[in-house]
């Protein structure tokens, strides 16, 4: 079955649109998908994030984390503007600070740099890893100031 898009004109298949939720109740029309075909959404939308990059911020705070933009502020402010993981400030960093939250309850926590968002999602919140990795960092460093057992290695260079 083809449907024309109403941005573009063209006849397309309709797994050329987005599907709606009542396609389910209309399996064999064309009432179940969008009125614009991908592309042309796509498009709009990069249109509209370019346009609004503030909407953008706040819609995707509210939506993801049930916060906006002020609440957002007030932990910045709050946090000083450092981030919550390794204390550095936001100017070092070209993005800007992630809303960490807890992935089972969705409790927010606090802004993160995103390397430290990453690395937490990374170790996927397991404070045994965690703690592990402080203990190995610190053996490590330990050794390295004694100077004993380190296993020191001799990079030649090829050519």
């Amino acid at each position: 079955m083809l449907k024309e898009c109403s941005k573009c004109k063209e006849l397309k298949e309709l797994h050329e649109f987005y599907t709606k939720r009542r396609k389910e109740l209309y399996p064999a029309s064309n009432a179940g998908v969008s009125s614009d075909c991908r592309e042309c959404f796509k498009e709009s939308r990069r249109k509209f994030n370019r346009k609004y990059p503030e909407k953008v911020r706040e819609r995707d705070l509210k939506g993801k984390y049930g916060i906006d933009l002020n609440k957002y502020n007030a932990m910045f402010a709050e946090q000083q503007g450092l981030c919550a993981g390794c204390n550095r400030h936001q100017s070092e960093f070209e993005r800007v600070f992630a809303v960490d939250h807890n992935h089972d309850t969705g409790q927010v926590r606090g802004l993160l740099c995103s390397p430290c968002n990453v690395a937490l999602g990374m170790l996927e919140e397991n404070i045994n890893t965690l703690q592990s990795l402080i203990k190995y960092i610190n053996h490590y460093s330990e050794l390295a100031v004694s100077n004993t057992n380190v296993v020191s290695i001799s990079l030649k260079k090829v050519g």
